[in-house]
C-alpha cells in the first residue's frame, strides 16, 4: 500500500489541520492516512481551545500504522506539546521517510499552540530527520527571536535550520506585505527557488497547511525537494481560486 500520513490538530471546520491536510494529499492522487495530535475548538471563524490527544493512543496508532506498510512520506502540523512532538519523532527514527513539519505556534487568529522556546529544542534535537520546515514569516521571527539573531532574514534562519540537520526551508511569503507573496525555497546544498503569486483580496485559512501537505504528498510520490516545491504552488495556485474543485 502506498500511501502519506499527516499527524495533525484535527480543526473540525476542515479549513485548516488534519481533514485539510488528507483532502489537499489525496487531491495529487496519493493515499492519505491520518493521525490527530490535538483536537481543536474551532468554527470557521475563530479558535477558543484544544485539548492534546493521549501520547499513548499516538504511539499505539503509529506502531500499527507502520507494522503494515511503511508510508512514503510524513506531514507534520500542530505538536501541541514537546512529549507527543518526542513521541511522533522517535516513531519515525531510522525509518528514512521524508518528512516535512510545518512549526504551527498559533492559529490564524492568535490562539497558541506550542511555544516557541520548545520548537525550537524540537528542531535542534530531531532535525536530522526533518526532509522540509515551512514556516511562514510570523513564525520564522518568533522562532529568531528565540535564537537572538540580530536580524530576522533568510541566511540566518536557514543556517540555523541547516546546522541542525533539516535539508531544506520553504519560507511561506502571505503574512508579509505588498501586492504579491513569494514563498522560497533554500535547500541545504544552496539552491534556491521562489514562487510569486498575486495576493487574493480576501485572506484564507489553511493555505500553510495546504502547501506542506501538497510537498508532502509530492515527495511521497518520489519527487525531488525542488519540483515537490514547484508542483505544490501549482497546485496552490488552483486550490487558492477555487477549493474545491483543486481538491477533487
Amino acid at each position: 500500500m502506498e500511501y502519506v500520513v499527516a499527524i495533525s490538530g484535527l480543526d473540525p471546520s476542515g479549513k485548516a489541520g488534519l481533514l485539510l491536510d488528507c483532502c489537499v494529499m489525496r487531491a495529487q492522487g496519493i493515499w492519505a492516512a491520518g493521525i490527530a495530535s490535538a483536537l481543536t475548538v474551532q468554527n470557521f471563524r475563530v479558535a477558543k481551545g484544544f485539548t492534546p490527544v493521549e501520547t499513548k493512543i499516538i504511539s499505539d496508532q503509529l506502531k500499527l500504522l507502520f507494522e503494515s506498510d511503511l508510508p512514503k512520506a510524513v506531514k507534520i502540523g500542530m505538536l501541541p506539546n514537546a512529549e507527543i512532538a518526542e513521541t511522533i519523532f522517535s516513531a519515525l527514527e531510522g525509518k528514512n521517510i521524508p518528512i516535512v513539519l510545518d512549526p504551527i505556534l498559533s492559529t490564524t487568529d492568535g490562539l497558541p499552540f506550542i511555544e516557541p522556546q520548545a520548537c525550537i529544542r524540537i528542531l535542534e534535537k530531531f532535525g536530522k530527520l526533518i526532509t522540509v520546515l515551512t514556516p511562514n514569516w510570523d513564525e520564522v521571527k518568533r522562532l529568531s527571536e528565540i535564537r537572538k539573531f540580530v536580524n530576522v532574514e533568510i541566511p540566518a534562519f536557514a543556517q540555523f535550520a541547516f546546522s541542525t540537520g533539516i535539508k531544506a526551508v520553504v519560507f511561506k511569503g502571505g503574512h508579509l506585505l505588498g501586492e504579491e507573496i513569494v514563498d522560497r525555497l533554500v535547500i541545504h546544498d544552496g539552491t534556491e527557488k521562489e514562487y510569486a503569486r498575486k495576493r487574493l483580496k480576501f485572506k484564507p485559512r489553511g493555505t500553510g497547511c495546504a502547501l506542506s501537505s501538497a510537498i508532502t504528498a509530492f515527495l511521497g510520490m518520489g519527487e525531488t525537494i525542488v519540483n515537490a516545491f514547484t508542483f505544490a504552488e501549482n497546485f496552490m495556485d488552483r486550490f487558492l481560486t477555487n477549493p474545491l474543485d483543486a481538491a477533487r
